[in-house]
Formats: structure tokens, C-alpha cells, sequence
């Protein structure tokens, strides 16, 4: 979804223009940041219930849907719960 304007468009470009490679990596970070922030809001509201790797997978799941298909995402959850899972043997090997 792009619902900025050409003319604000170009005003950032000018801004952003200026800032040295270290600034817009700040700028762009800090607005990844905010990002999945408000994303995790988000999902913290539909699903107040859900709690560490689930919490994640499913922020994960929303900020990447746009340009990640259904199928893909699938499979990177799948592989997160599985090195989860595989990590938790680990540490229960550890215990014993």
C-alpha cells in the first residue's frame, strides 16, 4: 500500500537525500523499529493471549504478508517451531 503523495513523496526524498550513510541507516532502523512496534500492538490486541514464539511468528506474519507469499511464511514458521523445539531437547539433554 502507498498512499503518499508525489509531492511529499519527493520532499522526503530531499531530506533524506542530505542525512550521510550513517544517519538514514539510523532513520531507517529506527523506523523498523516503530514498525514492528506498532505491529506487535496489533497483534497484542487481536491476541492478547499469545506469548513468545508465537507472539513472534505472528508479528513476523504481518509485517512481512505484503510481499511474502502464505506458503513461504508457512514454511518459516515450520522451521522456527522446529529449532524451537530441537533447542528445548537440547537443553533438556543439558539438565539430565
Amino acid at each position: 500500500m502507498n498512499d503518499t503523495t508525489p509531492e511529499v513523496r519527493e520532499k522526503m526524498v530531499q531530506i533524506v537525500a542530505v542525512l550521510s550513510p550513517q544517519q538514514r541507516l539510523e532513520k531507517s532502523g529506527g523506523l523498523f523499529a516503530s514498525g514492528r512496534q506498532l505491529a506487535e500492538i496489533a497483534v497484542r490486541r487481536r491476541a492478547p493471549h499469545l506469548e513468545g514464539l508465537d507472539l513472534k511468528l505472528a508479528v513476523f506474519r504481518l509485517m512481512y504478508r505484503s510481499v511474502l507469499s502464505g506458503e513461504f511464511l508457512d514454511d518459516i514458521e515450520q522451521h522456527a517451531r522446529a529449532e524451537a523445539l530441537s533447542g528445548m531437547q537440547v537443553g533438556v539433554k543439558r539438565e539430565l
